[in-house]
C-alpha cells in the first residue's frame, strides 16, 4: 500500500498548476483582447469630437448669418455684419465686417476632440452682409467657387463645408 499512495502524490505534484507557456499564452490572449477593445472604445469617441465640432461650427455659421440677416446691433447703435474667423484649432464668432481681435464681445469655440480648422477664405474669415445675410467676399468678388471651404480635420476623418454666395451650406 505504501508504494500506491506515494505514486498517487507523485502524480498529483506534477499535473497541479500551469506551465509557463500555457500562462503566457493565457496573457498574450488577454493582452489582444484588450488592445482589440481599446482601439473599438476610442475611435468612436474620435468620431464624435469631429461631429459635434461640425454641428457646433455649422450651428455658428447659421447664427452669424441670422443675426447679420435680422440686424443684430448687439451693444452697437446700429446692425451691423457679423463673422466668423477660423484658426486652426479654434473659431472666433464677432460683428462687423472685418475681424477686430481685441474686441471683448467676441466669442471663441475651441474645436473639440483636437479637431483642426483649415479654411480657404480669404483672411480666414466669414462675413455675412447685414440684411441680405450673403458672403460679403462673394459681393466683393475677393472669393470665388475655389475660395469658399472650411475644412475640419482630425485623426481619421475630414469633413468640408462649403459655402455660396448666399451662405448656403454643403457639407462632404
Amino acid at each position: 500500500m505504501r508504494g500506491r499512495g506515494s505514486c498517487r502524490s507523485r502524480i498529483l505534484a506534477t499535473s497541479a498548476g500551469f506551465t509557463l507557456i500555457e500562462l503566457l499564452m493565457v496573457m498574450a490572449l488577454l493582452v489582444a483582447i484588450l488592445g482589440l477593445t481599446m482601439v473599438n472604445i476610442i475611435r468612436p469617441q474620435t468620431r464624435a469630437s469631429l461631429t459635434s465640432t461640425l454641428h457646433a461650427v455649422l450651428a455658428d455659421l447659421k447664427g452669424q448669418q441670422l443675426k447679420a440677416m435680422v440686424g443684430d446691433s448687439g451693444n452697437a447703435a446700429a446692425a451691423q455684419a457679423h463673422g466668423v474667423f477660423l484658426e486652426s484649432g479654434q473659431y472666433t464668432l464677432f460683428k462687423g465686417n472685418t475681424y477686430p481681435a481685441g474686441d471683448s464681445e467676441n466669442f471663441v469655440a475651441p474645436a473639440q476632440g483636437g479637431a483642426t480648422i483649415s479654411t480657404t477664405f480669404p483672411s480666414a474669415q466669414i462675413v455675412f452682409n447685414k440684411g441680405t445675410g450673403e458672403v460679403a467676399c462673394f459681393v466683393a468678388a475677393t472669393c470665388s467657387a475655389g475660395t469658399n471651404t472650411i475644412t475640419l480635420t482630425s485623426a481619421s476623418e475630414t469633413k468640408v463645408i462649403t459655402l455660396n454666395r448666399y451662405g448656403a451650406i454643403a457639407v462632404n
